[in-house]
């Protein structure tokens, strides 16, 4: 008998299946893709927040779970033996109808179809960010599709790895980040919290998508955020030529980085976050076909916490916070460390706003990159649309060697339908 894990099948087929039942269409051109200089995140705003609660249901505008670090020797099971976990996670006939249907709740008064260009995930962004920077091998398809000029970018639908876990961390997540017994029944049972911003990144105007492990501070929450304004101007159209944006000013600039500090930031022992307060629960109204609960808080993104867990002494290649933070928008960050499962209480909440800052331009040379192929992908999406092919698969590869060696691949295929046919 092994005493070892394996890799479920599904892990192990995954390699063979990503381009399986797919018709190649074209290579793009990566070789003479010019970056963009001057790579900043800017005009970021709130649009709607939800919880995942089941296949056809959604929370608005949900709330993140309460973190409490551990406070003693803790041992958590590896997650893909650890039965205590969600035994299912939703899947939505449209992947993207929970954040539109969030949108149109939250924000009636925001056109996405006139101020937007692309719709993503942050956990996409985080994964082109990786292969562009080229520091170890990977593999991954995308879903495509174009709907009235915007293309919308998701994760592949079908991934026989989707939601499956080879560390500890979602078991810990499990352990430290609860809802409060006066919190609504709904919102215990709910899978995931989700937020939903808009910013501009290098020549594009996105709509951001990224989940949220829990919050961490002292605050009275407001029951429910306010809808934003109807935007005065239309969006501005990306071009062949890159635009150049001054760098932000941590001190002036309405990013998330110059607001990003807790009277505590959870360091000191004395320092202890308030109860959350009691949910507002509103009737539950059906928008379209997905049923929308009308019930939590307003929990403001400077509270917004990722927990990250890694083994003890390995600072690997794979551990690398930055750049999830950096296209949530969030900045707080508690990493945990473990041997052999055990957790120890030696992790601290961190502000990491000026540290993403730093980062962010010492990777202007990946972000430019990156930025220019987002730009090349949306106008060669937007043309094969225009003959017809709205849907399409992305297939993205970098071989770890460091240099220019990636390659984009467009495919026609049959991934999950991303967006509902009456929006």
């Amino acid at each position: 008998m092994c005493i070892y894990w394996h890799p479920p099948e599904h892990q192990l087929a995954r390699p063979a299946a990503v381009t399986f039942g797919l018709e190649r269409l074209e290579e793009l051109d990566l070789a003479t893709l010019v970056a963009d200089r001057d790579v900043y995140i800017q005009d970021r705003g709130d649009l709607a927040s939800f919880n995942k609660l089941s296949d056809d249901e959604i929370i608005v505008p949900g709330s993140p779970p309460f973190f409490s670090p551990i406070t003693r020797r803790t041992e958590i099971l590896l997650d893909a033996v650890n039965y205590d976990l969600q035994p299912r996670f939703p899947r939505y006939i449209y992947a993207f109808e929970p954040l539109l249907r969030a949108i149109e709740a939250s924000s009636p008064g925001f056109n996405l179809f006139e101020a937007t260009e692309m719709v993503s995930n942050a956990s996409n962004l985080r994964k082109l960010f990786h292969i562009f920077q080229n520091r170890r091998r990977m593999v991954e398809r995308y879903d495509l599709e174009w709907r009235r000029g915007v293309l919308f970018l998701s994760k592949w639908t079908d991934d026989p790895s989707l939601n499956s876990s080879m560390g500890h961390g979602a078991g810990f997540e499990k352990a430290t980040c609860r809802y409060a017994e006066s919190d609504s029944p709904l919102l215990h049972r709910s899978a995931s919290h989700h937020r939903v911003v808009r910013y501009s990144f290098a020549s594009l105007e996105l709509i951001v998508q990224s989940e949220v492990d829990a919050h961490y501070c002292a605050c009275n929450h407001t029951p429910a955020p306010a809808p934003l304004p109807t935007p005065k101007h239309p969006r501005r159209r990306s071009s062949t030529s890159p635009r150049t944006l001054k760098p932000p000013s941590l001190s002036s600039s309405p990013s998330i980085f110059a607001a990003l500090a807790l009277d505590d930031p959870g360091e000191s022992p004395t320092f202890a976050a308030s109860h959350p307060p009691t949910t507002t629960t509103l009737k539950p109204t059906v928008l379209k076909k997905l049923r929308i609960h009308r019930l939590g808080r307003d929990v403001p993104s400077h509270c917004l916490l990722e927990v990250k867990t890694h083994r003890a002494g390995m600072q690997t290649r794979g551990f690398a916070p930055e750049a999830q933070l950096y296209f949530s928008r969030r900045a707080l960050l508690y990493t945990a460390a473990h041997r052999a499962g055990v957790f120890v209480p030696e992790g601290v909440v961190v502000d990491k706003g000026r540290d993403l800052g730093v980062w962010e331009g010492e990777s202007q040379a990946v972000l430019g990159r990156m930025g220019a192929f987002l730009g090349l992908l949306r106008r060669r999406a937007g043309e094969m649309a225009a003959e017809g092919r709205e849907r399409l698969s992305l297939v993205c590869e970098s071989d770890g060697l460091g240099g220019p060696g990636v390659k984009a691949v467009l495919y026609v295929g049959q991934g999950g339908r991303l967006v509902p046919g009456d929006i």
